[in-house]
C-alpha cells in the first residue's frame, strides 16, 4: 500500500519557468559533461516553482531523444509517458492524505524501487521527495543508505 501513495502525476509542464534560468544553465552544463549530481535539494522560498523544476528535470533526464542536451522533446514515449503520469521510472513521493511526514514505509519503497533496473531499457530512474524536509527521521534515515551508495543511473 505504501508503494502506490509514492507514484503521483507530474504537475504539467511545457518549460522551466524563467527565474529557472541560472539554475538550467548550470543543470544543463553538468547534464553535457556528465557531472550531474545523482541528488540535489531545491531550496526556496514558497511559490518559487520547485516542483516545476524538479518535474521539467526529470522529464529531461527520462526523455528519449538523448542528444546530450538537457530538454525534453515533448514527443517520445516516455515524455508522453510522463504527460500521462504513467512513467515507471519517475517516482514522486509525497505525504500520504491526512499525513504531515514522509513516513519510513514510504521511503523504503522507494528505495526498494529504485534498486530495480529502468522500465525502459538502459533508461534512468529518478525520484522526486516532496517536500524533503517533512520527512520522519526514520524516514530520513533511511534514505541515507540510497544517497550513499545510488544505484547506477539513478536520480
Amino acid at each position: 500500500m505504501a508503494e502506490e501513495a509514492t507514484v503521483e502525476v507530474a504537475p504539467r509542464l511545457t518549460s522551466p519557468l524563467p527565474w529557472h534560468a541560472p539554475a538550467v544553465t548550470q543543470l544543463a552544463a553538468a547534464w553535457a559533461s556528465q557531472h550531474l549530481p545523482h541528488a540535489l535539494l531545491l531550496h526556496g522560498a514558497a511559490g518559487l516553482g520547485k516542483r516545476h523544476l524538479a518535474a521539467w528535470l526529470a522529464a529531461s533526464v527520462l526523455c528519449d531523444r538523448g542528444a546530450g542536451a538537457l530538454g525534453r522533446c515533448g514527443a517520445c514515449a516516455s515524455c508522453k509517458l510522463i504527460a500521462a503520469g504513467s512513467h515507471a521510472d519517475l517516482a514522486w513521493v509525497l505525504p500520504e492524505e491526512d499525513k504531515l511526514q514522509l513516513s519510513v514505509d514510504q521511503i523504503r519503497a522507494l528505495s526498494e524501487r529504485l534498486a530495480k533496473t529502468s522500465y525502459r531499457q538502459g533508461g534512468y530512474k529518478v525520484a522526486i521527495i516532496d517536500p524533503a524536509h517533512q520527512m520522519s527521521v526514520a524516514a530520513a534515515n533511511a534514505l541515507l543508505k540510497t544517497l550513499e551508495e545510488p544505484p547506477p543511473k539513478t536520480l
